[in-house]
């Protein structure tokens, strides 16, 4: 009877355990990405271009994930912010088909197969903070991550696009791994008399 009953839980249990094992394979792990930006200039105005807008996470994004699952030697999280200057016409970038696209067709330049932006002219340094479930900061692991940069006057260029590198990323313009994409209204960065920065912050969300 003892046996009868010690084999009646194993399967049971075993019922149990498979069906366990078939929802949590059936969980899909999803990004989403949340941009803010804030544009100081010299005169100490300021003005918000992006409050909450929402980006391409892209393919790519699973390779970084995977080689840090595999503690792959030599490749990394998130370390740089790319700024480009999207498809241009010749010359310094001022002139684009881009800027005549609404935010919709605009949006269809973030593919998720890119693999590197359209025309990188810069990337700097990022800082990562974890949020929890109120965007405040918190020392605690979350599955939400605050990544901020300072975007310098010392560029210069026709903005129009954004991406993160990670893996193998390093300070050479086009290398590494990409992340997600932003295509954006043209920022006409430091081109005239104006002198401005950019306070940037992406809220990277895994669901």
């Amino acid at each position: 009877m003892n046996k009868e009953r010690l084999t009646l839980n194993y399967r049971d249990n075993k019922e149990v355990m498979n069906i366990k094992i078939l929802v949590e394979d059936s969980v899909i792990i999803k990004p989403y990405g949340y941009v803010y930006d804030t544009i100081y200039y010299e005169d100490g105005s300021k003005k918000i271009i992006h409050n909450g807008e929402m980006n391409m996470i892209v393919d790519t994004f699973k390779k970084v994930v995977t080689s840090l699952l595999s503690n792959h030697i030599g490749y990394h999280g998130i370390l740089y912010m790319a700024l480009g200057q999207g498809e241009h016409d010749e010359g310094d970038g001022s002139s684009s088909s881009w800027d005549s696209l609404d935010a919709a067709q605009r949006a269809l330049k973030s593919a998720t197969n890119l693999i590197v932006l359209y025309d990188e002219i810069a990337r700097i340094t990022i800082t990562t903070q974890y949020l929890d479930g109120a965007d405040n900061v918190t020392e605690e692991i979350t599955n939400k991550l605050k990544i901020s940069a300072s975007i310098p006057s010392t560029i210069q260029g026709y903005l129009r696009e954004f991406a993160l590198f990670g893996g193998n990323a390093t300070d050479l313009l086009d290398s590494g791994l990409m992340l997600n994409h932003k295509a954006h209204e043209v920022i006409p960065f430091n081109t005239g008399d104006s002198v401005m920065t950019i306070e940037r912050a992406l809220h990277l969300v895994l669901l």
